[in-house]
């Protein structure tokens, strides 16, 4: 288990990779056109965090830098990389405010689509 530490002016804050996952899932399906997240189970490697709150989601810690590896169901009709951009910009701002530590990378996989009309970017 990776674990990111913190040090401040009271102590040392750690934080598991488990926890930074269950954020990371909750921002990317806070995203419009999200639709869910895919199995981790259908990558070619397995996911190093068990559990279901982390399904979707692949965290490392290396110098106290954040990788995530996101694996995304998106609603059709919808510009993947467009969404893929804004699940990088609500992922990175999560993290930063949240936990205070610096993203090395946010990389997105389209596991796959789905056919709805949920979760469409309004066109205002």
């Amino acid at each position: 288990m990776d674990v990111a530490e913190i040090a401040g002016d009271h102590g040392l804050l750690r934080i598991a990779d488990k926890a930074l996952a269950s954020l990371v899932r909750d921002a990317c399906l806070e995203v419009p056109g999200v639709a869910g997240m895919g199995s981790r189970f259908s990558h070619s490697f397995s996911s190093r965090i068990a559990g279901e709150d982390a399904e979707g989601v692949s965290i490392s810690i290396h110098d106290q830098k954040i990788s995530a590896a996101l694996y995304l169901l998106i609603y059709h009709g919808l510009r993947a990389p467009e969404v893929a951009l804004h699940v990088q910009e609500k992922v990175k701002e999560a993290l930063a405010d949240s936990a205070g530590l610096g993203i090395s990378t946010v990389d997105i996989f389209i596991q796959g689509i789905v056919f709805g009309e949920e979760g469409r970017f309004s066109h205002d």
